[in-house]
């Protein structure tokens, strides 16, 4: 997993960097690399559709699979920025999940 900044521009100049055919976002976005440089929400339906049929599965089956994790999204005023990794119990949590 790699962060970036916010958008699909700095997701696909990432993706192009590490060579990555998959790319997104928290807001949804879904970038297919080897198909095109924005998310696209008719693409990954079709992708969806794609796996559907090689799998001979419904979605209502291929969605058991997924396991959903809760999200809490605050906003936080600070004085200096680190990254993650540069903060060490944030680093370990991050690690332990």
């Amino acid at each position: 997993m790699l962060r970036t900044k916010v958008g699909d521009r700095y997701v696909m100049e990432e993706m192009r960097k590490h060579r990555a055919t998959l790319g997104g976002e928290q807001s949804g976005h879904i970038i297919f690399g080897e198909h095109t440089t924005t998310g696209d929400g008719m693409i990954t339906s079709l992708q969806v559709l794609r796996i559907m049929r090689a799998k001979g599965k419904k979605l209502s089956e291929l969605r058991k699979g997924v396991k959903k994790y809760p999200q809490v999204l605050l906003n936080i005023d600070v004085r200096h920025k680190k990254k993650f990794e540069e903060l060490p119990g944030v680093a370990k949590r991050i690690r332990a999940a």
